[in-house]
């Protein structure tokens, strides 16, 4: 048997074991040979070969595993991007219907502001000066939203719905509800136009589950979300 098949079956521990006893008796006199070479050199040889191979598979292993780890991170990271970037668009996509609902909405608001001050001008004179209170935080809104002010017309409207839910106002229930509708939708309306989308469609969804004169109006904007 060549002496180079012998060492690696050995270190293999491939052979007989009447092979093995043998080769050991070899192994044990150094000074013997075979082929004319030491067998004690030969095997340590053939050891630092076999040593030399495993490691440098063992690197190409890791090598491999580390390319596979760096292709897998960088299909998460865009994957991460995609999702970012479908939800940032969505978010535009609402911003903008937004944006085209609302335009002829706002261009109506002075005219509703005109119809309210109407429906509030046949009051009772105890009832007046809270009447002309809200409706002057009504009116400055509805000019505020035609103005496309957006973000003061939001403070006044948040004003008025405070001012309905805490302090005491000489008008009946159904015109204090009236008057909070309005301001329910006009908060909503700034909402919407401020960017705020999710917050918005909150908003627009409990006035369209309620029974506010809105309720429509409110759905309509919801479905074309």
């Amino acid at each position: 048997m060549n002496h180079t098949d012998l060492i690696d079956r050995y270190l293999r521990n491939e052979l007989t074991e009447n092979e093995k006893n043998q080769f050991e008796g070899l192994l044990s006199a150094s000074d013997k040979s075979l082929d004319g070479k030491n067998l004690n050199d030969e095997m340590e040889l053939q050891k630092e070969i076999i040593m030399a191979i495993q490691a440098r598979g063992l690197k190409e292993c890791l090598q491999k595993k580390e390319t596979e780890m760096r292709v897998k991170r960088s299909q998460r990271q865009r994957i991460i991007k995609i999702s970012s970037w479908s939800f940032a668009s969505s978010l535009v996509a609402a911003v903008l219907v937004l944006a085209f609902i609302t335009v002829p909405m706002a261009k109506s608001m002075q005219a509703e502001s005109a119809d309210y001050a109407a429906s509030i001008s046949s009051l009772s004179r105890g009832a007046q000066e809270s009447a002309n209170h809200i409706q002057a935080l009504l009116s400055t809104t509805y000019t505020l939203v035609s103005q496309n002010q957006f973000q003061q017309a939001d403070e006044q409207a948040l004003q008025l719905l405070h001012l309905l839910q805490t302090s005491p106002i000489d008008l009946t229930s159904e015109e204090v509800q009236d008057i909070f509708e309005q301001a329910q939708w006009l908060h909503a309306v700034c909402v919407m136009n401020t960017g705020k989308v999710f917050k918005a469609k909150k908003l627009l969804q409990q006035i369209a589950n309620s029974n506010s004169h809105y309720a429509t109006r409110a759905q309509d904007i919801l479905d074309k979300l």
